[in-house]
């Protein structure tokens, strides 16, 4: 038998993986947009150069290689928190369909 308390741990746990992955996911956004600006500028400037695409990419990963490390750090942050989320989902569903088959048990 599920129990209330089981009920709100599980509301509990979806909502604190919720803001959790929200957080972590605007801390990433952030982290990309500053690095992505620091390239262009360092491409304006005349620090990040190359005659394509790929030395263009080299020479920013050379310049900014704490930066994308950081963004790295935080996207894989944002993934393993998405991750976690949908495992607490996962739960609150099986809560959920516990308690509409003891509720389905108790009409027969």
């Amino acid at each position: 038998m599920v129990t209330v308390e089981e009920l709100k741990q599980a509301y509990g746990a979806v909502s604190m993986a919720t803001e959790n992955m929200q957080s972590a996911g605007v801390n990433f956004e952030r982290a990309k947009e500053r690095l992505d600006i620091d390239i262009l500028k360092a491409t304006a400037n005349g620090q990040v150069v190359g005659s394509n695409d790929g030395a263009r990419k080299a020479a920013a990963l050379v310049l900014f290689e704490d930066a994308f490390k950081d963004r790295d750090e935080k996207e894989s942050l944002f993934k393993e928190l998405s991750n976690t989320l949908t495992l607490a989902q996962i739960h609150l569903n099986f809560v959920r369909d516990c308690i509409r088959i003891e509720e389905l048990a108790k009409a027969k």
